[in-house]
């Protein structure tokens, strides 16, 4: 799975999006074609193959939707791919050495954080992404 989000409180191994936001991304989308509707113009919305940009089928007549090839955004993307890597490398290494803390104190959830938890390793992370890192990709 190609995935930039980060989520605060995930196993290093899981991804928030377990089910598909159907309904409410099809209502966007219908929306969307229906303010464009007579003005006499055409959008293309490229999206990514992400479970939470399923939208079914739709008959619209201003909006032609373009999915993406499967895990392509490292290749479309790579300078934000090399960035949210490391960034990502660093929070996990912090969830990590939590995860090993609250193990060996006995405790039971080992992942368990809260999020102003998260939002501090998201800044101690983002931090160790040095300028040198963004000025090299």
């Amino acid at each position: 799975m190609d995935e930039t989000g980060l989520f605060y409180s995930m196993t290093p191994d899981h991804t928030i999006m377990s089910c598909q936001v159907e309904e409410s991304k099809k209502d966007k989308v219908k929306k969307l074609d229906v303010q464009i509707n007579g003005s006499n113009h055409h959008i293309l919305l490229i999206l990514d193959n992400a479970t939470s940009h399923a939208i079914g089928t739709l008959s619209l007549t201003n909006v032609e939707i373009l999915f993406l090839p499967k895990n392509t955004t490292s290749k479309i993307q790579p300078i934000d791919t090399v960035i949210i890597t490391s960034f990502k490398l660093r929070y996990g290494h912090l969830q990590l050495q939590h995860a090993i803390d609250r193990n060996e104190a006995g405790e039971n959830d080992i992942y368990k954080v809260d999020q102003l938890q998260g939002m501090r390793w998201a800044k101690i992370a983002w931090n160790e992404v040095t300028v040198e890192m963004i000025k090299n990709c």
